[in-house]
């Protein structure tokens, strides 16, 4: 009986999540603690909520293989059982988003079973991954899985690219967490657990198109380099295009000035090494920024190619700043 009532509250738990009762599914666990991810915070009932909220996506939750151990003796007991996210895909037939293992901990108080904790460990679905994932799971034998999940590499690159072509397209504010995961074919949730947030998903984003700080190319062409590269139309995740569409969200603003700052800035501030080589830095800024708004929100060309005036203009304008010639 208390095994039975114990592998209920797993069942129900994700039957609420699938239909959407974030509220009520969080209130299982009200006296728990729940941690999301390997080696993450653990979350109230409160915050659990608001992260089932955020990531919620059309989907169903289903459980395999709970195995239950209880100690009548401390009103305790444990259920290990493996989850399984599955979504409909562009032709409308289910695939997995998603599978990993729930490591619950359970207390029972007046006679009645409750959760005290629950960790997740999400497992990577790649065939590569897969095979990583027994191995692990094998060492890991029956036990609670406490050892961080599989990194994701490729899928974090993917995502990476993909949250890059949707803030450089619809900006920060129109960007969805569920937006950029349909763009790879992942759950949600998998890009909660890599980047925590939506901000922290943009700043790895624009760290990732900007580079590696690096100086700039000599001096005599870095007017023309500069503007070469901002008309660029192959260059689809533009870090300038993320930056302006961005101004919008002060948290993203914020992020995007730190980033540019450190790795844009900083580095002609040390390349100009002059007397007032602030203001120059920050006059090139001005112009690249002018251009990038132009290029992105205001061109009137309705196949958006770029006046070749322009970008001569441009070139041409940031190298008589470099020069000091206005």
């Amino acid at each position: 009986m208390d095994s039975s009532s114990i592998v209920n509250l797993v069942y129900r738990c994700a039957e609420l999540l699938n239909c959407g009762e974030t509220e009520l599914a969080a209130g299982l666990f009200a006296h728990a603690r729940v941690q999301l991810e390997a080696d993450g915070e653990f979350l109230g009932p409160q915050q659990l909520q608001a992260a089932w909220q955020e990531q919620a996506s059309t989907g169903e939750r289903l459980i395999h293989n709970p195995i239950v151990e209880v100690d009548q003796a401390k009103d305790t007991a444990i259920c290990r059982s493996r989850y399984t996210l599955i979504q409909p895909g562009l032709s409308m037939q289910w695939r997995v988003a998603e599978t990993g293992i729930y490591s619950d901990e359970f207390e029972r108080v007046g006679g009645e079973w409750r959760f005290s904790q629950r960790r997740c460990q999400v497992l990577d679905v790649s065939d590569d991954g897969n095979r990583k994932n027994l191995r692990k799971v094998a060492a890991e034998g029956a036990g609670a899985a406490s050892e961080r999940a599989v990194e994701m590499s490729p899928a974090k690159q993917k995502i990476i690219t993909a949250a890059q072509q949707i803030f450089s397209t619809v900006g920060y504010s129109e960007a969805g967490i569920r937006k950029i995961a349909d763009l790879v074919g992942l759950s949600p949730t998998i890009l909660f657990r890599h980047f925590g947030t939506k901000a922290g998903l943009f700043e790895a984003a624009l760290i990732d198109a900007m580079g590696p700080p690096r100086p700039p190319v000599s001096r005599d062409k870095f007017g023309e380099h500069v503007a070469n590269l901002l008309a660029d139309p192959n260059q689809v995740n533009c870090p300038h295009a993320m930056t302006i569409l961005a101004t919008g969200n002060e948290e993203a603003r914020e992020i995007a000035i730190r980033i540019l700052k450190e790795y844009a800035v900083e580095p002609m501030l040390e390349w100009l090494g002059s007397d007032n080589r602030e203001s120059r830095a920050r006059e090139i800024m001005a112009l690249c920024a002018g251009f990038a708004l132009y290029n992105v929100q205001l061109n009137m060309d309705q196949q958006r190619k770029v006046d070749p005036h322009m970008v001569n203009w441009l070139a041409k304008s940031i190298q008589a700043v470099l020069d000091e010639a206005v």
